[in-house]
């Protein structure tokens, strides 16, 4: 997907997001872009936000920011609009924050653009047909400007409720003749994957801090195994801060007791001799780790149910050689 003009910002195709609320929101995004970065991992992935200066956009996951400072209290379509006008891409697909990309290739959703100049993903229910708003592919035009500023108002009213600002711009009937409904067919409907089942092409990750947190967790020992310390230490202490204040602030040894508990809380079911080992394992890290950062971040994943990944690093303290660590003041 490398359509990259080093020379100038502009892509012939470009990969949004739009992060204009809360702090939620720009972790939500960066989860959302990494989503994309794992399957396209040149791809140009561009955010437009209001607070362009925040340091989260420095992750090494985005291309472009756009600031959308000057805006007051703009739309997901104002901010769309505005990375048009400003000319950085060709083709573009908007997705929100809650999506997360599963399938293989983004690129079937370009190449829908062919037949219309904005595409949408539909699914037919017993209540009729739903459009979705999470994910919208267009081709930079007058016909998709002409979209954009009339939906502006629909998403205004409808308070970030996209499809319903969708349902009312549909209901309107004045994008009829300029927009191709339902282009993307259901395959692209962001949706919640059925238990055991595998997730749809466009994941929906709502309402759950929690697994947010475990999907940071995981980008931050992707960075951390690439030794990119810097970036994996700015997204354990995010994590750390909302998820469990007091963690950070426990040291090494009080780790012990407190981890051994979670264990136990867990993994119910592990053996008397499982739990001896882990012991060891947790109190040869409080000795060789006195500062208590790596086993601080064992301790993160396990408080957020990433078992497996606590007693990795575990693993990966044993294994190293601390010359002379430097404990934590008092």
């Amino acid at each position: 997907m490398a359509d990259t003009d080093t020379r100038n910002p502009h892509h012939k195709r470009v990969v949004l997001f739009v992060a204009n609320s809360d702090e939620r929101q720009v972790d939500r995004t960066l989860m959302a872009a990494w989503s994309v970065r794992q399957r396209h991992q040149d791809a140009p992935i561009g955010v437009v936000t209001t607070n362009p200066g925040h340091r989260l956009w420095r992750t090494g996951m985005f291309n472009m920011v756009i600031s959308a400072a000057g805006l007051r209290q703009p739309t997901v379509a104002d901010c769309l609009r505005l990375a048009m006008e400003r000319g950085i891409f060709e083709r573009a697909v908007y997705m929100d924050s809650f999506c997360r990309l599963r399938a293989k290739s983004i690129l079937p959703v370009f190449e829908a653009l062919d037949s219309s100049p904005v595409c949408l993903s539909a699914v037919r229910t017993d209540e009729g047909m739903r459009i979705s708003g999470r994910l919208v592919a267009m081709a930079r035009g007058e016909p998709t400007a002409a979209f954009l500023t009339a939906l502006a108002p629909h998403q205004q009213e409808a308070g970030g409720d996209q499809d319903q600002a969708l349902r009312a711009l549909i209901q309107s009937g004045e994008m009829r003749p300029i927009v191709k409904f339902g282009a993307l067919g259901e395959t692209w409907v962001p949706g919640i994957p059925a238990k055991g089942a595998q997730p749809p092409p466009v994941e929906m990750r709502e309402g759950n801090s929690r697994r947010l947190y475990a999907e940071m967790l995981m980008f931050a020992m992707h960075r951390l195994v690439s030794s990119d310390m810097k970036r994996a230490a700015i997204i354990y202490a995010r994590v750390a801060i909302a998820s469990n204040p007091e963690l950070p602030q426990l040291g090494a040894q009080r780790l012990v007791p407190h981890m051994m508990q979670t264990f136990s809380l867990k993994v119910p079911d592990m053996s008397g001799g499982d739990r001896d080992r882990l012991e060891l394992l947790v109190r040869h890290a409080a000795h060789e780790d006195p500062a208590g950062n790596l086993l601080g971040i064992a301790a993160l994943h396990l408080d957020v149910g990433q078992v497996k990944t606590a007693i990795a690093v575990l693993k990966m303290i044993h294994t190293m050689k601390f010359e002379k660590p430097v404990p934590v003041p008092e």
